[in-house]
């Protein structure tokens, strides 16, 4: 597409003293020059505010944006209120761009692609390149075929949006969620989509892991999938298998995610909370689709603890998942005193 696109780049921040000018100078180095940087500044009670003025004396691209706190999908959508550009990008506070970012995105994007997702390196205790396969498919494609290819828009740092049709449907982020915030909007973009999704397997996003923040929460299936139901159109228009394999897939994310948290007991009150939630959902054939005979049984019966251990048992990877869960934990602490 033209070069001479405008790119506007949204970063929600919150007292990010510590690596918000890595952040912004990720984008001040880029190749690719006529960007608008959307620094909003999401009621901060450290240094970020006077950090970010400083920046913008440097560069009369960087607009920084004030609020009261109101969490990141509220900051984010401050940035889409005020965007100018023809593309919108977002980045988190604690990650950088690649300096040849945004001049890779526009060499592959073409007049035919309305979305634009690209790979991504995890930076945590070693260095991971996670390469998405290049795929172009249309939105009615991905529904045909939603379980092979949805782990590409799980994200919305690191992909090019059309300006035009956020502004046209007035797509925003769910402020009243603080999770799968980026999935719902990524879907709800998705929708309003004629042409081409475009997935690059070229890496433009170094995702700092470490230094995110607590990983230790509960897990939310429910949450997950309203979202898939909703994207396409209700529980009635989804194939039978489609919505088993839904269901199954967040269940068994919710016990084996809580199990690399917690112990036994607390596992089995989180799981039993969560379940309970997606009760709309689960059906007798669902459990049973979803978990072993004896696993559906206890499900089936409400004996929560017996279900846990027993998925303990059967699920032995978890235990070494937990101790590496805990060791990575410590790691974190290590490296955020750098």
């Amino acid at each position: 597409m033209n070069g001479e696109k405008l790119i506007s780049v949204i970063i929600p921040i919150y007292n990010n003293e510590k690596y918000v000018e890595g952040c912004i100078n990720s984008l001040l180095s880029q190749t690719y020059k006529n960007i608008e940087i959307i620094a909003v500044n999401d009621g901060s009670s450290d240094s970020t505010k006077n950090k970010l003025e400083a920046l913008k004396e440097r560069d009369d691209r960087i607009v920084v944006i004030n609020k009261k706190n109101g969490g990141v999908s509220s900051a984010r959508n401050s940035g889409l209120e005020a965007a100018q550009g023809d593309y919108i990008a977002f980045l988190d506070s604690d990650d950088e761009y690649l300096p040849d970012a945004f001049e890779t995105m526009l060499s592959v994007l073409d007049g035919n692609t309305d979305l634009l997702v690209c790979s991504h390196r995890k930076i945590w205790i070693h260095t991971h390149d996670c390469h998405y396969s290049e795929l172009e498919i249309t939105k009615n494609e991905l529904k045909d075929s939603f379980f092979e290819y949805c782990d590409c828009f799980h994200f919305c740092w690191g992909n090019l949006y059309s300006a035009e049709i956020i502004k046209t449907n007035n797509l925003r982020f769910n402020e009243k969620v603080h999770f799968s915030e980026d999935y719902e909007f990524n879907l709800s973009y998705i929708k309003h989509t004629e042409n081409k999704l475009k997935v690059c397997g070229k890496i433009v996003y170094n995702y700092m892991i470490y230094r995110s923040g607590a990983h230790e929460k509960r897990d939310y299936p429910k949450r997950d999938i309203d979202v898939i139901v909703d994207f396409f159109g209700g529980r009635d228009n989804m194939k039978e298998e489609t919505f088993s394999e839904t269901v199954s897939l967040y269940l068994n994310r919710c016990v084996n995610r809580t199990m690399s948290w917690y112990g036994v007991k607390k596992t089995a009150q989180y799981v039993e909370t969560a379940f309970k939630e997606c009760g709309d959902y689960i059906s007798d054939n669902v459990l049973k689709y979803s978990f072993s005979e004896r696993q559906a049984a206890f499900l089936i019966s409400g004996d929560y603890l017996a279900f846990t251990k027993d998925y303990f048992k059967t699920h032995k990877y978890n235990i070494i998942d937990k101790y590496r869960f805990k060791l990575s934990k410590i790691a974190v602490k290590l490296l955020k005193k750098e």
